[in-house]
C-alpha cells in the first residue's frame, strides 16, 4: 500500500461508519458479563453474526471448561509460522442489567455503554480491518483472529488456547483500548494472592485468652506484605478484600484477604511471590493459607515490538496521526504471549477512556482513523514485510 491507498483506508472506514456503529450497538446491547455462560455464549453467537456478514467467514467455536466458548478464524495464507494473531474478547465486567441503567447511546461525538470500550468497539474494528484486506486482496500470510470469553478474570480457560496459537505467530496484535491514543508495548506483571488464618473462637468477655484472634492475626500480615511493595521498582501491593468474624464478643477464628500484586520484571515477580509464600503468623498456634500466585508475567517491550513501533508511527503519518507507544500497569493477554518473545503491540484498540466505569466511552470520530491504521499496518506485515 502506498499513501494514496493508505488514506483511501480512512475514507473506507468513514464511510462505513454507520454500519460500524450498528455493529457496536449489537454487541453492546448483548451484555456479556465474565462468568456467565448464558450470556457469553449469545454474544458470542453476535459476535459471529456480525464476523459472517461483514467478512463471509464462519469462525471455529471451541468450548470451554465452562460451557462458554472462543471463537477463531482466519484469512490469508496456510502457512503454520510466521502469522500475525489477533486477540480480542468479548466478556465485560458490568453485571447483568447494566444496559438498563446504561443504554447504549452516541450522544456527543461518544459511543458509550456497557463495555463500549473494554473492548466491543475493538472487536468491530478488528472484523471490519479484516474485512478492509478481504475486498482488497491484501493479506499475503496468515492473519488469525481470536475472541475469548475470560480475560477480565485472568484468562485461565482460555490461556492454553491463546498460547497454543501465538507459538506460531510472529507479530500479536491486541485490540484493548489505547493509553489516549498510545500503543501499549509493555505491561506490568499481575498477581493475585489470597491470605487465609484460621485462629480459635472463645468468648470475648469470659475467656478471650483462650482464643487466637485471625482478625488481628490478618492485620499484622497486611502491614508485612505493605513492606514488600517497592514503588521506586514499580511494584505495588493492593490488600483489596477482607473478611472475618461472626460477632463482637467472640474471638474470631478465621479472616481472610484478597490482594492485588503488580510488577515490573521478572525479578519482582519471583521476589514478591518467594515473600508471599514465605508469611507466617505471629502467633504459631494459627495457620496460614496463601493461594494464588503471578498469573500474568510483565510483557517488556522488545526489539521485534520496537522495530514494528516505528513502522506504526510511520503509517500513522501517512493518515494524520501521531502515534506513540506507553507501558502500563493493567495487565491483558498480551502478558501471556510476553514470554514467547514476539512482536505484540497492545491497545491498538479503540480510543476513548472510562474503561471498568459507568462513563466508558469511545471517541466516534477516532474509529476510522484507528480502524484503517489496523487495516494498515496488518497489511503491511501479511504482506512479507519481516521483523527484525
Amino acid at each position: 500500500m502506498n499513501g494514496k491507498s493508505e488514506a483511501r483506508a480512512v475514507e473506507y472506514f468513514a464511510q462505513n461508519l454507520p454500519l460500524m456503529i450498528q455493529d457496536l450497538k449489537d454487541l453492546v446491547e448483548c451484555e456479556s458479563p465474565s462468568g456467565n455462560t448464558g450470556l457469553l455464549n449469545a454474544c458470542a453467537d453476535k459476535v459471529t453474526e456480525i464476523i459472517v456478514k461483514r467478512t463471509n467467514q464462519r469462525p471455529t467455536s471451541t468450548q470451554l471448561k465452562d460451557g462458554s466458548r472462543i471463537l477463531s478464524f482466519s484469512v490469508g495464507g496456510k502457512e503454520e509460522k510466521g502469522n500475525i494473531l489477533v486477540l480480542c474478547h468479548y466478556d465485560t465486567v458490568f453485571p447483568v442489567g447494566t444496559i438498563k441503567i446504561n443504554p447504549f447511546s452516541t450522544d456527543g461525538g461518544k459511543a458509550k455503554g456497557p463495555g463500549v470500550l473494554d473492548m466491543k468497539a475493538g472487536i468491530v474494528q478488528g472484523v471490519w480491518a479484516v474485512r478492509f484486506l478481504v475486498d482488497n486482496n491484501l493479506s499475503a500470510s496468515k492473519i488469525t483472529l481470536i475472541f475469548t470469553p475470560d480475560e477480565e478474570t485472568g484468562s485461565m480457560l482460555s490461556r492454553e488456547f491463546i498460547e497454543d496459537a501465538g507459538r506460531n505467530s510472529e507479530l500479536v496484535i491486541v485490540l484493548e483500548p489505547s493509553e489516549n491514543g498510545k500503543i501499549k508495548t509493555g505491561r506490568k506483571g499481575v498477581g493475585t494472592y489470597d491470605i487465609a488464618i484460621t485462629g480459635r473462637a472463645s468468648h470475648a468477655g469470659l475467656h478471650p485468652e483462650e482464643g487466637i484472634n485471625a482478625i488481628a492475626e490478618i492485620a499484622g500480615i497486611i502491614v508485612r506484605i505493605s513492606g514488600i511493595q517497592d514503588l521506586a521498582k514499580g511494584t505495588t501491593i493492593n490488600v483489596g478484600t477482607i473478611s472475618g468474624g461472626t460477632a463482637t464478643n467472640v474471638v474470631p477464628d478465621h479472616a481472610s484477604i484478597g490482594v492485588d500484586v503488580r510488577v515490573s520484571s521478572m525479578t519482582e515477580a519471583k521476589r514478591v511471590d518467594d515473600a508471599f509464600r514465605n508469611l507466617k503468623p505471629s502467633n504459631l498456634e494459627a495457620k496460614i493459607s496463601v493461594s494464588g500466585g503471578i498469573n500474568r508475567l510483565p510483557m517488556i517491550k522488545n526489539d521485534k515490538t520496537q522495530a514494528v513501533m516505528e513502522v506504526v508511527r510511520e503509517v500513522g503519518k501517512t493518515i494524520g496521526l501521531v502515534i506513540d507507544d506507553v507501558s502500563v500497569g493493567g495487565g491483558s493477554d498480551a502478558n501471556i504471549l510476553a514470554p514467547f518473545g514476539m512482536a505484540i503491540l497492545d491497545g491498538m484498540g479503540a480510543v476513548g477512556s472510562g474503561a471498568h466505569s459507568s462513563s466508558e466511552y469511545v471517541d466516534i470520530l477516532s474509529i476510522p482513523s484507528r480502524t484503517a491504521l489496523l487495516a494498515i499496518v496488518l497489511a503491511k506485515f501479511s504482506g512479507g514485510k519481516t521483523i527484525t
